[in-house]
């Protein structure tokens, strides 16, 4: 009995860790998909690394604010951090302070990162040329403690600013 509910304790832990996972990937798509400035002389992607990306993303309101959103790998988790600007037309102005960071998804494991292309799928490390990016996150203890599965999806930035 105790091996019967510890196996269906796991499964549920399993399913709500890649339930998590896919939840912060799936933001984290649709953050970067819609990436722009509306303004050909602003790039929509600010800063690029393995392991981080800043980039502009309209909000949902009307006329739309820009949230400058940066995604980071760091100590064993993805974050997440948005700001919104003040004004909601060119130019864009937006608070001097940060955002809170929120954690996106826990015990992510060394060799997560992302990786950059460029209009033509040429690999890029600079951030005003990226068009694509590939995301590899491996994140620990799914199925099981001590193992580990690996999430993978690629964003093509739909707005050509």
């Amino acid at each position: 009995l105790q091996s019967s509910n510890r196996s269906s304790d796991d499964l549920r832990r399993n399913t709500d860790a890649r339930a998590q996972a896919r939840s912060a990937i799936d933001l984290f798509v649709r953050d970067l998909r819609q990436a722009q400035t509306g303004d050909r002389g602003f790039p929509a992607v600010e800063a690029l690394s393995p392991s981080l990306i800043t980039f502009y993303s309209p909000d949902k309101s009307t006329p739309f604010r820009l949230r400058k959103i940066t995604y980071r790998i760091t100590a064993g988790a993805l974050t997440r951090e948005e700001i919104t600007s003040s004004n909601t037309g060119l130019p864009w102005t937006f608070p001097a302070t940060t955002g809170p960071q929120n954690i996106a998804i826990e015990n992510v494991k060394t060799g997560s990162q992302w990786a950059a292309f460029d209009r033509a799928g040429t690999p890029t490390v600079t951030a005003s040329q990226v068009r694509r990016l590939d995301i590899t996150l491996i994140v620990n203890g799914i199925p099981r403690p001590g193992a580990s599965q690996t999430f993978t999806q690629s964003v093509q930035i739909r707005t050509e600013y």
